[in-house]
């Protein structure tokens, strides 16, 4: 193992490297004579830190539901508490004491039903752990944690968290301050699509307001199971395909919002093209949602969605919601002449100055 791990430290391509270490270590039973560590395993541990170095390392507890069992069949009153003190007292201190490292980033997991937390939570902490050690180099996401967050099939976070660091290098938007993946954003893209999978008529949308930087409107925000992620084109549409079939008529709502912040996107960038090095504004975000919020193209997308009838239909291997998506956002913004003529007269100094979120 040390010689596998001390070659893999000298491969001069990062994918050929470590990315991270699992120490699975089985849960010793109270009263059964198991060892936790044995005594030719010792010497590793207590040389873990010169070895690994500083390569992500987490230890595995396995088989967590067995000792779980064993104390409710001890004492019927046994709770989770219980079982986590006992880990702490019998696992992770020795661990502790032999390596010499007070902070041992640890999980207790087992594969058995009602376990799934401990998964989760392993899933988690691995992404945490990859993106903490490869970081961006020169505002380009390093590949490890995107790749991390793409093999994993359980928790749609880190897939969020991955496919936002992508974004943001395709659009190279300067945001040091974070507004394209705040809340508010999020909130406002969500009631962008309010009216899909609606009862009635489609919403009739007023005709673009040439006033628009000044004008306040207030939205009308809605709440949906998922929450949906602020990531543009086809970063998003992988995680998509995994998440939109979890919860019944989402469907049609989270193909607008990939679509419509996808518009948004494109006409923010066209606003900011000539300015990449200024900070992106509030202000320089209201105007391209608001613009794209009145516009034709925002109503043909809509109309478009709605009348989708290809929901969960997979037809000789091809998914026809994700064809879907992908023909609707072949389609510019500068095919829509009003909502290219109004984006063209936005004066761009405008744009400089921030204002707060208020309303839209």
């Amino acid at each position: 193992m040390k010689a596998f791990i001390e070659s893999r430290k000298r491969e001069p391509f990062i994918k050929d490297q470590l990315h991270a270490v699992w120490l699975c270590v089985q849960v010793p039973l109270p009263g059964f004579g198991e060892r936790l560590i044995e005594t030719n395993a010792e010497q590793f541990w207590r040389e873990k830190k010169e070895v690994l170095g500083d390569i992500p390392t987490i230890v595995v507890f396995t088989k967590y539901d067995r000792l779980i069992t064993k104390m409710r069949v001890d004492n019927a009153a046994s709770t989770e508490s219980d079982a986590r003190q006992y880990l702490q007292n019998k696992c992770i201190a020795p661990i502790q004491k032999l390596s010499g490292e007070k902070n041992i980033s640890h999980v207790a997991v087992s594969l058995n039903k009602g376990y799934e937390q401990g998964q989760k939570d392993l899933v988690q902490l691995t992404f945490d752990k990859v993106s903490e050690h490869f970081v961006p180099q020169l505002n380009t996401p390093s590949p490890v944690p995107v790749v991390t967050s793409m093999a994993q099939r359980m928790l749609p976070r880190p897939k969020i968290d991955g496919s936002i660091q992508v974004g943001k290098q395709i659009w190279n938007f300067h945001d040091p301050s974070g507004y394209l993946a705040s809340e508010m954003l999020r909130m406002y893209m969500l009631d962008m699509i309010k009216d899909i999978g609606d009862i009635g008529p489609p919403e009739t949308s007023p005709e673009p307001d040439h006033d628009f930087i000044t004008e306040q409107c207030g939205p009308s925000f809605i709440f949906l199971p998922i929450t949906m992620p602020l990531v543009a084109g086809a970063a998003l549409i992988s995680w998509v395909h995994e998440t939109y079939q979890r919860v019944p008529n989402v469907q049609q709502k989270f193909m607008a919002y990939i679509v419509d912040l996808t518009h948004v996107l494109e006409i923010l960038f066209e606003l900011t093209a000539d300015n990449s090095e200024k900070k992106l504004t509030r202000r320089s975000i209201k105007v391209a949602y608001k613009a794209y919020l009145q516009s034709s193209l925002k109503r043909a997308v809509h109309s478009d969605v709605r009348d989708f009838h290809g929901i969960g239909a997979i037809i000789g291997g091809r998914d026809l919601i994700l064809e879907k998506i992908e023909s609707l956002l072949q389609t510019s913004y500068t095919s829509d002449v009003p909502l290219a003529q109004l984006v063209s007269t936005v004066p761009r100094a405008s744009l400089d100055m921030d204002e707060e979120w208020g309303t839209i």
